[in-house]
């Protein structure tokens, strides 16, 4: 969190960052995010918006192969 330790700390548990991913780690030790925990984020506005939803528009460009949303929090 930017400009905010205290938030930070929060999500920094025995050296690794919580993210709301789920990862699973392969045999050669890389962590690879298979999914998410929640299915919604929520912006500084208040509102909920699917990330999914998001990323399926996106794809829809020809150009966009692939698409994710990365939350970025103040």
């Amino acid at each position: 969190y930017l400009d905010d330790p205290a938030k930070t700390a929060e999500t920094l548990v025995d050296g690794w960052l919580h993210s709301g991913d789920i990862g699973v780690m392969d045999d050669d030790g890389y962590l690879r995010i298979v999914d998410r925990k929640k299915e919604l984020i929520i912006t500084a506005g208040g509102k909920n918006i699917s990330p999914a939803n998001l990323e399926a528009a996106l794809k829809t460009i020809p150009l966009i192969g692939q698409a994710a949303t990365i939350e970025i929090l103040p």
